[in-house]
């Protein structure tokens, strides 16, 4: 027989399934993290949607602050002026509208 006596075998087989349990859990979290760590958006990504809500958005004040440029070179009361004031203030509901 095994000069190894019957409590250190016990041990022995204790540890063995010890260090066994521990070395699958950590090869578990490994493996999650690496999945995780692939399949993950960058925190400076941007979701498409969002890319488009915020070149949307840009546009529209875009819009109202070229709008408002020109209305200023057009003369004072005149109709060509009132027109522009009017698009001017649809272009500014619009962009207020995108904004919410």
């Amino acid at each position: 027989m095994s000069d190894i006596s019957a409590p250190d075998r016990a041990k022995r087989q204790g540890l063995r399934e010890g260090l066994f349990w521990l070395l699958t859990i950590t090869v578990a979290t490994m493996v999650s993290f690496g999945y995780w760590a692939m399949h993950r958006q960058p925190a400076s990504a941007q979701s498409s949607e969002q890319k488009e809500a915020s070149e949307k958005e840009f546009k529209a004040w875009y819009a109202v602050k070229y709008c408002r440029e020109q209305t200023e070179n057009l003369p004072v009361g005149s109709r060509e002026a009132q027109i522009a004031q009017g698009a001017c203030q649809l272009l500014q509901n619009e962009y207020e509208q995108i904004r919410r």
